[in-house]
């Protein structure tokens, strides 16, 4: 037994000694010829191989390679697509008589990849991924093993990845755009085809709008027509003056799915949270001339008050200026252009939404953008106890970009609607408004100066605060005359059904066919406001149809009425004269001729009374 220890004790080191001396005897450069010929004949690439290469043999057979770049192909600019400083690996020894493969960690540091998008979709990756070999090849390349083949297929496994101090290039020449990731780092669990593996992956995006981090997590599963991403998670912070707010600080989440045959990115499961924002659903990305986007979001509740907070306290660090320059300096017109290289369809659906003071509830947004322009064919909302509709399209090709709007408002409680907008009720009841809407340019004061269009509006069971026809109207009789000091009175008058129509040109708008019923008074008239000016001049004609106490002798009487001043100071009066002629044509009327036989005067009364 002594003697067969002995035996394979020099066994051992005979083999030993032979590893020793093969590593010292074998130039590990004389490869770099077959290499470089064998990813020339597999990927059609130059390989280029400047630092030395390195095996080692025990414990582990390992190699080590430095300095590597695989070159451009053909057509596309000189360059490297993929280069890196350091490279190693090493494997087991003895599972290799069992028919395993089993790597080490793979190491590799300085990591360079260019990604090059032709304009006519071509791709300097192509031949690398998803690709089948170059005819050539077939007379090199071992064939597959046959049914008939005894030979025992290896198994392949990779204990992990480690990449540091990476960085990838993306130029797309169909949209003259380039981006740049630098200090990427990459970790990954073991590796196998088919299984999942996990992944650690971080890096700082440099673009010409600004800097985007990430460090993000996730299960990765290759296989030749899939790459997935099971539960991805994602931190992303953005900086530069052209982020949104919305958009400096995400965390993202979900299951993503990659076709390299088709080039394209599903987005399951999605849950993102931006600010105070969440949102979940699905979207998906197609890589094409021009991108197509298609999603289906949905979200509990978005409050733009925080927008409006967080650009309150950026203010102070924008630096010094001209304040009242830039109050009243007119908001400058967003750059739409975008939205002419994007093809985009979705659903966006959000439980509550608090746009400045109004609360929505249950919105529905159905669009699309094609070519530039971004339609909705569905946006829905209640709002204070009504039903909001108000399909539309933006057409970006033109600048300013043309706004068309077809708003239809059902049910809604005027009193707090008007509180919400003007901050005060002026006006209560239900109302009902629809219309037609266009304009030019997005930003409020564009809409204000141009919006054209028109619009009818009907409430009924309301009243009109601030403003007591009946109280005005003693006043008139005791013989109070013009403006009653410009100061709107603490009643209301009542009414069953008000209603309007409205021509806007330019942000001029006349108002037409007023017509307000009461049990009491019928008013009807006409008049003018403007919406950058919001001045009012109104001429109404008030008849008193019902039995009102101190008004007897009015009833049938027309009372005409004005209405001047502004939105936030409105100023009433009562044109005296004309009131008294119209009371003295009715007496004239009524009692002076028999019915049916009287002639009609023209103005008995012009010179008695003044007017």
């Amino acid at each position: 037994m002594k003697k067969l220890l002995y035996l394979l004790l020099c066994l051992l080191l005979l083999i030993g000694g032979a590893a020793v001396t093969a590593v010292w005897l074998i130039n590990p450069e004389q490869f770099k010829p077959l290499i470089i010929e064998q990813v020339k004949a597999y990927t059609g690439r130059d390989l280029q191989m400047q630092g030395p290469i390195r095996f080692t043999l025990f414990p582990r057979l390992g190699l080590s390679l430095e300095k590597v770049a695989l070159k451009n192909p053909a057509g596309f600019p000189a360059g490297d697509t993929l280069a890196f400083g350091e490279a190693s690996v090493d494997l087991a020894l003895l599972p290799l008589l069992d028919h395993r493969v089993e790597a080490g960690r793979l190491k590799v540091s300085g990591v360079r990849l260019s990604v090059i998008t032709l304009a006519d979709g071509r791709t300097n990756l192509d031949g690398v991924l998803g690709t089948a070999a170059p005819a050539q090849a077939d007379a090199t390349t071992p064939a597959a093993t046959t049914a008939g083949d005894d030979t025992p297929a290896y198994h392949f496994s990779l204990d992990g990845i480690d990449f540091t101090d990476g960085a990838l290039n993306i130029e797309d020449h169909l949209t003259g755009k380039q981006w740049l990731l630098r200090d990427v780092s990459l970790q990954a669990d073991a590796l196998a085809l088919g299984k999942p593996i996990a992944v650690a992956l971080g890096g700082r995006v440099q673009a010409p709008s600004g800097t985007l981090r990430l460090a993000s997590q996730a299960k990765l599963t290759l296989s030749q027509a899939l790459i997935s991403l099971d539960d991805w998670q994602a931190e992303v912070a953005m900086t530069g003056p052209q982020v949104p707010l919305l958009l400096q600080q995400m965390r993202l989440a979900g299951q993503l799915r990659y076709q390299p045959a088709d080039k394209r990115l599903q987005w399951q499961s999605l849950d993102v949270t931006a600010g105070p924002w969440h949102c979940q659903g699905e979207l998906s990305l197609q890589q094409q001339a021009i991108p197509v986007v298609r999603f289906a979001l949905r979200s509990p509740a978005f409050d733009t008050a925080w927008l409006a907070s967080q650009q309150d306290q950026a203010k102070p660090a924008e630096g010094k200026g001209s304040p009242a320059t830039k109050a009243t300096a007119p908001a400058q017109e967003p750059d739409l252009s975008a939205l002419q290289g994007v093809d985009l369809a979705g659903t966006l659906e959000l439980d509550r939404l608090q746009l400045a003071n109004l609360p929505f509830q249950q919105v529905a947004l159905d669009l699309t953008l094609q070519n530039g322009i971004l339609e909705w064919r569905k946006l829905s909302a209640r709002l204070f106890e009504g039903q909001l509709m108000a399909p539309g399209r933006l057409d970006s090709r033109q600048s300013p970009a043309h706004l068309s709007l077809q708003p239809r408002v059902q049910g809604i409680a005027i009193a707090a609607l008007s509180k919400a907008l003007l901050g005060k009720s002026p006006l209560t009841g239900r109302g009902q408004l629809d219309g037609t809407l266009v304009a030019q340019g997005v930003t409020p004061d564009a809409l204000r100066r141009t919006l054209t269009g028109k619009l009818a509006l009907q409430v009924t069971q309301g009243a009109v605060r601030g403003v007591d026809l009946p109280a005005l109207l003693r006043q008139a009789k005791a013989g109070i005359k013009g403006l009653l000091g410009g100061e709107q009175s603490q009643g209301e008058t009542a009414f069953s059904t008000l209603g309007a129509q409205a021509v806007l040109t330019q942000g001029d708008v006349k108002v037409e066919n007023i017509k307000m019923i009461s049990s009491l008074l019928e008013v009807t008239g006409a008049g003018r406001t403007h919406l950058v000016k919001e001045n009012l001049d109104f001429k109404l004609d008030a008849t008193v149809v019902g039995e009102l106490p101190g008004l007897g002798d009015l009833k049938m009487v027309t009372v005409p009425l004005r209405i001047g001043g502004s939105w936030s100071k409105p100023q009433f009066s009562v044109e005296l004269g004309r009131l008294l002629e119209s009371k003295a044509k009715a007496l004239l009327e009524q009692q002076l001729l028999p019915s049916g036989s009287r002639p009609k005067l023209s103005n008995p009364l012009k010179g008695l009374l003044g007017n």
